[in-house]
C-alpha cells in the first residue's frame, strides 16, 4: 500500500514540475520573474502564515529563487548575508541606491520609513512585497 501512495505522490510531483519548472531550477530571467510573480500571488493567499498547508510550496520557490540568485549576482547574496532583519536590509538598500527616507514610498511617507528604521514600527506584507518587487530581492529576506 505505501508502494502505491509513494509512486502516487512521485507522479504527482513530476507532473506538477512539468507544469512548473521553477520549482526545481530557474534558467533565465523569464522563469525568475515567473517565480516572482509565484511568490506575490502565494503570498496573497496564504500571508506571513506558516501553518497554512501551501506555506511549503512558498518555501521551495523562495529556495529557487535564491539559489538563482547566487548564480546570478553573487554580490547581491554577500551583501545581504550579514544582514538577518528587515530594518538591516532596508539600511544596505537606501544605502547602495543612495535613498532618503522621503524615496522609499513603498513603505509609506517619510514619516513611517522613519519609524520603521527606529524600529518603533514593523514592515506589513503589503510592503514586504512592494519593497522586493522594487529592488527585485526575495521577500524571504524580511523574514
Amino acid at each position: 500500500m505505501m508502494a502505491v501512495a509513494l509512486k502516487n505522490v512521485l507522479n504527482t510531483y513530476d507532473s506538477l514540475l512539468k507544469q512548473m519548472p521553477i520549482l526545481a531550477y530557474i534558467g533565465n530571467e523569464y522563469d525568475y520573474e515567473l517565480a516572482l510573480e509565484l511568490v506575490e500571488a502565494l503570498m496573497e493567499k496564504i500571508g506571513d502564515n506558516p501553518d497554512e498547508p501551501r506555506w511549503i510550496l512558498l518555501e521551495i520557490v523562495i529556495k529557487s529563487i535564491d539559489e538563482y540568485e547566487k548564480r546570478v549576482c553573487p554580490e547581491m547574496d554577500s551583501t545581504f548575508a550579514n544582514h538577518d532583519d528587515p530594518v538591516a536590509i532596508i539600511r544596505v538598500l537606501m544605502d547602495q541606491y543612495q535613498l532618503q527616507p522621503s524615496e522609499i514610498p513603498e513603505i509609506g511617507s517619510q514619516e513611517i520609513v522613519c519609524q520603521v528604521l527606529n524600529g518603533k514600527i514593523k514592515l506589513n506584507l503589503n510592503q514586504v512585497k512592494a519593497i522586493s518587487q522594487r529592488f527585485k530581492i526575495d521577500p524571504a529576506l524580511f523574514f
